[in-house]
């Protein structure tokens, strides 16, 4: 490992530190944008009181005539489970909504007291998913009524509520074969009367307070609008509520659990409109309203929503569509993160161990960059065969014009260079493989962070999860005797005293700040690092063969 190498690493470190920091503190433009870019005489059609304190059950009052919002029974909720190959679901009466989601196939440890993944399961029935009203000058609450559970019918959970002035609404959810389902919500007018209303559906969620080293990965809502991921943290909520407009297109919005996903899509509606707001403590609630419909007497309208709540699994989320892989957020870098995903899946497949894969993709970068490295390598050997070679002479302009005429100094070595052919910024380029890593041990970094593929997968003995750190922090500590190695057979151009024993304390440094990373980037660093001493010593080797062989001209023709 020489100087450039430090360079580059030092570079790649900050430069990755910095990212981090500015996404922590500043929020994006297209946040900012999105608060902002509808036209202050176009509101919102219904608002939810600021704070909501007024409703712990999570209702809002109505901002216009009509139905009155009934009071809660809660002695009358009935709890309707339902359950899939990949999920359990608990629904209520009340509302005809989902109380309860749980993964059957994830969960929150390896230890033998386990617990199933829990996506949501909330205590408020305001806070049921699903909740529906029409709101507007035909307001209609729906969402916190006592339903009719209707017979389930193979996949089908219906629920029925009629008001009494003869609008019959039933909600009829949809359970496939993955971790999706459809709400269907069909809107009946049996009065004498037309009704018109902005369909409304509301999502809530609790988060606790993030600590600072968790702030970028915690847990919170999501909106995907003009094709991009948006995340607004909770202090911004707080400040007031952040709404995307027609113009934003929202696609879909929801609640991010870092590898898991609860998502709301609306079906072939116009002008969605998604306003996020803080209702108490650190609960947000995500208001999401459509055109508004009218209902002619005796006609039916069908509202339709797809819900998915499950892991955030890259080739499940793009068969769904919709844009919902964009919750893998890999960052900056997402396609090369996604590439190297797909390629650990590959492997995987092939050996049944993403440790193993995690090495062979190691092995394959190191193969793809290898003529930089041996093209750097040449420059480096050259260069430091060049400075041992004039360090004499210049030692000598150093000790005369170093300490009384500083511009002169630098003029006389510029002269030995010249005189002796050097190119003081010849090696340069070998920072190019440096350079080129930095994308990679990014992309790398959310591959290994962000992707459930690598939650509690286990590769040997003691490291039963790649995406945790070594819990006997044997990697990282390999990972820095193998960057001293390498540094040691890597040839260097300094003869600073104080450089060389800056290049020798980067290796402690590198592994102190490695012992918290996942124990697969951990691994992937090692390999990296016995991969690079073997190249440099077979090009050591090649090197000597060369030299030799040029030394001895009757030597080329055998």
């Amino acid at each position: 490992m020489d100087r450039n190498f430090v360079i580059g690493m030092i570079l790649m470190t900050v430069l990755f530190y910095l990212w981090i920091q500015w996404g922590n503190f500043f929020p994006s433009e297209e946040r900012r944008r999105a608060a902002t870019q509808y036209s202050s005489t176009q509101a919102p059609p219904s608002t939810s009181p600021k704070g909501g304190a007024e409703r712990r059950d999570g209702a809002s009052p109505p901002s216009t005539p009509g139905e009155e919002i009934p009071e809660i029974d809660r002695a009358a909720e009935e709890i309707v489970p339902y359950e899939n190959e990949h999920y359990v679901v608990e629904l209520s009466t009340l509302g005809g909504s989902v109380k309860a989601w749980r993964l059957k196939h994830y969960y929150d440890s390896l230890g033998e007291d386990r617990k199933r993944v829990v996506l949501f399961d909330e205590k408020e029935p305001g806070d049921y998913l699903g909740q529906f009203r029409l709101g507007g000058s035909g307001f209609l609450e729906t969402g916190l009524v006592p339903y009719e559970h209707l017979p389930t019918t193979g996949e089908k959970v219906s629920f029925r509520w009629q008001s009494p002035a003869g609008v019959q609404v039933t909600k009829t959810y949809t359970f496939g074969e993955d971790y999706s389902a459809t709400l269907a919500i069909a809107i009946e007018n049996r009065s004498e009367e037309a009704i018109s209303g902005i369909p409304e559906i509301f999502l809530s969620r609790d988060f606790g307070t993030p600590t600072r080293r968790r702030r970028r990965f915690f847990p919170g809502p999501l909106v995907f609008a003009e094709k991009k991921l948006h995340k607004p943290r909770l202090k911004e909520i707080r400040k007031e509520p952040v709404t995307f407009f027609p113009a934003s297109q929202v696609v879909w919005f929801g609640f991010d659990k870092k590898y898991f996903l609860t998502a709301v899509v609306p079906l072939e509606q116009e002008n969605v409109t998604t306003t996020l707001r803080n209702l108490y403590g650190d609960r947000v609630q995500i208001q999401t309203t459509s055109a508004a419909r009218t209902v002619a007497p005796g006609e039916t309208v069908t509202l339709s929503y797809m819900i998915y709540g499950g892991p955030k699994k890259l080739d499940l989320l793009e068969q769904k569509d919709f844009g919902l892989s964009h919750a893998i957020r890999f960052g900056w870098v997402e396609g090369i993160s996604i590439f190297f995903l797909k390629i650990l899946n590959f492997f995987y497949r092939i050996f049944g161990n993403y440790g193993v894969a995690i090495i062979l993709l190691t092995l394959l970068v190191r193969m793809a960059l290898y003529p930089l490295s041996a093209k750097s390598f040449r420059s480096m050997k050259k260069m430091s065969e060049d400075m041992k070679k004039i360090q004499p002479e210049l030692e000598r302009v150093k000790e005369k014009y170093y300490e009384t005429d500083r511009q002169r100094y630098q003029r006389e070595v510029m002269e030995v260079y010249k005189r002796n052919n050097v190119n003081p910024v010849g090696c340069v380029g070998s920072l190019a493989p440096t350079l080129l890593q930095i994308p990679v041990f990014i992309g790398l970094y959310y591959a290994l962070y962000n992707a459930i593929e690598l939650r509690h997968a286990p590769f040997v003995l003691w490291i039963q999860d790649l995406s945790a750190k070594d819990p006997l922090l044997i990697t990282p500590i390999l990972m820095g005797i193998s960057m001293y190695l390498s540094q040691k057979l890597t040839p260097t151009t300094t003869t600073d005293p104080m450089q060389k024993k800056m290049m020798t304390v980067m290796p402690i440094i590198f592994t102190f700040m490695f012992l918290g990373l996942p124990s697969g980037l951990i691994l992937y660093w090692l390999v990296s690092n016995i991969a690079s001493i073997a190249q440099t010593y077979w090009m050591n080797k090649q090197y000597a063969r060369e030299e030799a062989m040029a030394a001895t001209p009757g030597k080329r023709g055998r």
